[in-house]
């Protein structure tokens, strides 16, 4: 999103399922595949009656353990802006998602932290924190943040989606969304919106929900920038998908091979 100046995956397989419209938590079709040890991509949809819009949203699982993430900006390679499959290509990550919030000039809003320098300052908005200190990835509230040399990386954006596996209380609007979430077992999930609007609370639901109930069972969940800003790109091991933003943006969340 842009902001004014002074506003600021399974395997071989395929598992499809059909469910009566009166079941609200498990999507009408669910399709996973294993791209790798700790590394998952899937598609999931839902159709109206099951949530307030139709849904199809790309989901990727990462254990960060295996595949590092790292915040990525387009001044690293002398550009003011890339679009995730650009970032991808550029910075040799097999995938990419969009960041966070940007000014019209495409200057980043919010705390940047990358490879344990500070790039920009945090802006103290009600949004949260993406970080991974010591290699172990959190959520965090801005007003918890503290300067920690510990800490890799970062990027602030928000609002949060879940917190302690509750869903937040969000405004009632409609969008297409991107957003990153942690399950209990660390692993990240990043999910794209494909060309579909998603009301805030129901990608909360969505993400809290445990994978039995048809979710994708994150304890913490957060909106990265949504609208045109959504955008994420994979290529791995012969496999390659991707979803198209409306525009190019100034910095992505980028996932690495050790």
């Amino acid at each position: 999103m842009k902001l004014l100046p002074r506003v600021l995956i399974i395997t071989a397989f395929t598992l499809v399922l059909f469910l009566p419209q009166s079941s609200r938590s498990v999507p009408q079709s669910l399709s996973w595949k294993v791209l790798d040890s700790g590394l998952e991509y899937g598609i999931m949809e839902f159709r109206t009656g099951l949530y307030r819009t139709d849904i199809r949203l790309k989901v990727l699982k990462v254990d960060p353990y295996q595949y590092p993430v790292r915040i990525i900006q387009s001044k690293d390679y002398n550009e003011k802006k890339l679009s995730a499959k650009e970032f991808s290509r550029k910075s040799g990550a097999i995938a990419a998602i969009n960041g966070g919030f940007f000014l019209s000039n495409y200057e980043p809003v919010g705390l940047i932290i990358q490879n344990n320098v500070v790039l920009n300052q945090m802006s103290r908005a009600d949004w949260g924190i993406f970080l991974i200190e010591k290699g172990e990835p959190k959520i965090i509230h801005t007003r918890d943040y503290r300067y920690n040399p510990h800490i890799s990386q970062a990027l602030q954006v928000g609002p949060r989606l879940v917190v302690n596996g509750k869903v937040v209380k969000l405004k009632n609007q409609v969008s297409r969304r991107s957003a990153l979430g942690i399950t209990k077992d660390k692993k990240l999930i990043f999910v794209v919106s494909d060309a579909s609007v998603v009301y805030a609370d129901d990608l909360a639901k969505i993400m809290r929900l445990s994978f039995s109930e048809g979710g994708l069972g994150c304890e913490s969940a957060l909106n990265l920038d949504g609208g045109p800003s959504s955008q994420f790109y994979l290529n791995y091991n012969g496999f390659e998908d991707s979803v198209e933003g409306g525009w190019e943006v100034p910095n992505a969340i980028g996932v690495f091979v050790q």
